[in-house]
């Protein structure tokens, strides 16, 4: 997608960017290394922060102590993607730039997906916090992603478009802590509310 010397860290402005929005559903589902993404987040927007390193330790730690699932009706498997895509935006290996950026997205489309299908089952998209949606939550993603890689393909400073659109998805803060929290509610999880 992003060529050049510059593609490393438009994939990770891009990544960290898909990151905040699905971190109120993973704050909502009280997830002990939120704060961790938050640092990977905070990176992307200085390079070179020191709390980056920390908070990829600490990532690699609890992806060892995480029960994976791939079962979609558990607060794990959300957990585990967004751990995942932690790790991809920060300590990508060997991955060139292109894989980085389309596992990524692979992984932000399957959560997305997942959430969909469970408001779609409980009858979620009728609640108020959700009928104002045009689309589905996948849907209103890909709006906010093409917008990203718009803004991404064309400037010179990736991070000043993160700047830029982090607070964009800060002004919808309300709004989305109440579709993670309809989502939480579609799921079943009340222990988390």
């Amino acid at each position: 997608m992003f060529g050049g010397l510059e593609a490393r860290p438009r994939v990770a402005v891009s990544g960290a960017l898909r990151l905040a929005r699905i971190l109120p559903i993973i704050k909502v589902l009280r997830t002990p290394f939120a704060g961790d993404l938050d640092a990977v987040i905070a990176g992307c927007v200085k390079a070179g922060d020191p709390g980056v390193n920390a908070a990829v330790e600490s990532l690699r730690a609890w992806r060892s102590e995480l029960d994976p699932s791939n079962d979609i009706w558990l607060p794990n498997y959300y957990r585990a993607t967004a751990l995942a895509v932690g790790l991809l935006i920060a300590a990508p290996e060997a991955l060139e730039p292109n894989e980085q950026f389309d596992k990524i997205n692979a992984n932000v489309g399957n959560f997305w997906n997942c959430c969909d299908h469970i408001v779609h089952k409980a009858g979620g998209f009728q609640s108020p916090e959700l009928r104002s949606i045009k689309s589905t939550l996948h849907g209103v993603e890909n709006q906010w992603f093409d917008g990203d890689v718009e803004l991404l393909t064309h400037s010179t400073d990736p991070q000043g478009v993160l700047r830029e659109r982090l607070l964009k998805i800060s002004e919808k803060v309300d709004m989305r802590r109440a579709v993670a929290m309809e989502f939480v509610k579609c799921a079943r999880w009340n222990d988390f509310m």
